[in-house]
């Protein structure tokens, strides 16, 4: 049985039945953040089974009133810098109507819990600078913002994470 928070929330890992609701999650993600581009859900598909299948990285879910309300995507990953592993947040995303309910700290606590486990440094996420609501959520949390994170967007169809 899944850990339940006093509000009847569960976390636990993503099943290959869940890929439906999770990308409705995504979906809702990126019309938020305004994104632009047609997801490609077969390729997504694909994605979500590897990371199923894999040892470094998961998806953790988040079930209220028998539906998923919330995702994270983690990776953990070693650099020649540090002889010690680190983990990345990569997604975390709340339904609209489920924010404010503690659901994202649980997922946080889970990534937590799973950089400790795996002897991790520490935990690194990014935050689009037009999100302050999620920004100081995160410092709240004990985040800290250390670094810089520059992107460089590329047209090749070949690095296009899954999008049509």
């Amino acid at each position: 049985m899944a850990p339940r928070d006093r509000n009847g929330i569960s976390i636990r890992l993503g099943q290959p039945d869940d890929f439906d609701e999770i990308f409705d999650l995504i979906l809702e993600l990126r019309a938020r953040l305004r994104e632009k581009g047609k997801p490609d859900k077969k390729a997504l598909d694909q994605i979500f089974r590897r990371f199923l299948g894999s040892n470094d990285k998961c998806v953790y879910v988040a079930e209220a009133d028998a539906s998923l309300v919330g995702l994270m995507s983690i990776a953990v990953g070693e650099s020649l810098y540090d002889h010690k592993p680190w983990l990345e947040i990569h997604e975390l995303i709340i339904k609209d109507d489920y924010r404010s309910r503690g659901i994202g700290r649980l997922l946080l606590d889970e990534a937590t819990g799973r950089a400790r486990e795996r002897g991790c440094a520490c935990i690194s996420l990014t935050a689009d600078v037009d999100n302050p609501r999620a920004i100081k959520f995160y410092r709240e949390y004990g985040f800290d913002s250390s670094e810089i994170v520059l992107e460089k967007e590329l047209e090749n169809e070949a690095t296009d994470g899954g999008l049509e």
